[in-house]
């Protein structure tokens, strides 16, 4: 149990941490590239800087944690809770976050070009981003006018975008 430590800018790359219990533990900064932290537990966790590129965080409960500023690119997030979760500026280029629980999440100029993210997810953003990532707008409108088709504005992605200044015909 390391829960509620101070780890802050240690290495912990290529470790097999499964199901380590991390809760609100200060690990920003820290080292977690190709780590297994598969079914860990990092409720209320701050991450803030933290490089998990390659780690394997499936299962992995992040409610309400702090993921600013994250480098997580190429990261397995599936089945993971991220509810609550602040993923502002992280980088999730390629990470894998099929099945993951999106619920209230902040993502603030963060990027997804070619993060694996299912449509349905994105109806529970809570703020999706205040510029669209690697300028594909059009791509951004398009989801949520389909998550709109798909499920109505019960579970609409409240953003911050603003007006796109598109018109439809552009779309």
């Amino acid at each position: 149990d390391l829960s509620v430590v101070n780890l802050k800018d240690r290495d912990f790359s290529g470790l097999d941490m499964t199901a380590v219990n991390l809760t609100n533990s200060n690990l920003a900064g820290t080292n977690f590239v190709d780590a297994n932290l598969t079914g860990a537990t990092l409720t209320g966790a701050y991450l803030y800087g933290a490089n998990m590129v390659g780690a394997n965080l499936s299962e992995t409960n992040l409610v309400d944690a702090k993921l600013d500023g994250m480098d997580l690119t190429g990261a397995n997030l599936s089945g993971a809770d991220l509810s609550g979760a602040y993923l502002n500026e992280a980088d999730l280029r390629g990470a894998d976050l099929t099945g993951s629980d999106l619920t209230r999440i902040i993502l603030v100029d963060t990027y997804l070009k070619g993060a694996t993210i299912e449509l349905r997810q994105f109806a529970k953003v809570y703020r999706c981003s205040k510029e669209i990532p690697d300028r594909e707008e059009k791509l951004w409108i398009k989801m949520v006018q389909k998550i709109y088709e798909l499920y109505g504005k019960k579970e609409e992605c409240k953003s911050k975008w603003g007006k796109s200044g598109l018109q439809d015909s552009q779309l």
